[in-house]
């Protein structure tokens, strides 16, 4: 019990925020890197990082066209933007979550696009990140095997379903 409760933790550590490649130069060039302009340009990276983790969670996302199944992609679009804006404002920031979203709504039906597995595939590089690190403590410098991931799903956000094939013409009628 004690490990599952760590897994929250772990989670941050992983997701919550940026600070690998500020803390790399800093210690190449101690002196161009004082206190403030680590905190700041880590500030800089996380709310990009955070930005990135909102669009790649609306890749995963397809905008539906109208109909029922629009309603609960309403819900799911209006949580991603909450769970970003939670993040940013709570101290500490706290945006793991979302990055969990990112698996469940390839697997939701509602949510799910048609991506002949490429969506997919991507959504499962997250969440064999999120559990590796569930079981291992994390650093924010392993999201770098994922932010090609990120980048391709942020890039697909909110992109439409297709529109549905027409029925075919009866034949049988004369028409074509």
């Amino acid at each position: 019990m004690r490990w599952l409760e760590l897994a929250p933790a772990k989670l941050s550590y992983t997701f919550d925020h940026q600070s690998f490649a500020v803390g790399y130069l800093a210690q190449a060039d101690p002196g161009s890197w004082p206190e403030s302009r680590r905190a700041a340009w880590r500030r800089v990276m996380t709310v990009a990082q955070y930005a990135l983790l909102l669009l790649a969670a609306l890749g995963a996302l397809v905008v539906p066209h109208a109909g029922a199944r629009g309603v609960p992609l309403a819900l799911g679009l209006a949580l991603a933007p909450v769970l970003f804006m939670d993040g940013l404002f709570r101290e500490p920031e706290r945006i793991w979550p979302l990055a969990l979203c990112i698996p469940l709504f390839v697997c939701i039906p509602p949510f799910s696009r048609s991506s002949e597995g490429k969506v997919q595939y991507l959504a499962w590089t997250v969440l064999s990140l999120a559990l590796v690190h569930v079981a291992f403590f994390g650093e924010d410098r392993y999201q770098v095997v994922i932010t090609p991931a990120l980048a391709l799903l942020a890039g697909a956000a909110l992109r439409r379903a297709p529109e549905p094939e027409p029925a075919p013409k009866d034949a049988s009628r004369g028409e074509l």
